[in-house]
């Protein structure tokens, strides 16, 4: 038993440190796509969201059954975070994406 529970804390802690990451990598990539509109990026940034979003999943499904109820509140508040921050980060993304086919549109006018 209290070996499940130390897997559950450590779970949780990897948890909550990759969406701490996860935070921190939307905002710089928020940053990078408002200076530079590069269509490769976007793709890239789509599979990575994917890819984390993937592992956000399988991550709670398995804290779902190990985790305490404090651990897994702190985490719902993190991805609740994380998701509201994606709005933003999509329409960062459409602009700079309009910005580049404007642009490539003058190279090619």
């Amino acid at each position: 038993r209290a070996m499940k529970d130390k897997v559950s804390t450590t779970q949780a802690q990897r948890l909550q440190e990759n969406l701490e990451e996860t935070q921190k990598r939307t905002l710089g990539l928020e940053q990078s796509l408002q200076d530079k509109a590069d269509s490769e990026q976007l793709r890239q940034l789509n599979a990575w969201m994917a890819n984390a979003q993937q592992k956000v999943s399988t991550l709670e499904q398995s804290l779902l059954v190990k985790a305490d109820l404090s651990r897994l509140e702190l985490v719902d508040e993190m991805v609740s975070h994380l998701k509201s921050k994606l709005p933003s980060v999509e329409q960062g993304l459409q602009a700079c994406d309009d910005r580049a086919r404007q642009l490539e549109g003058s190279i090619a006018g």
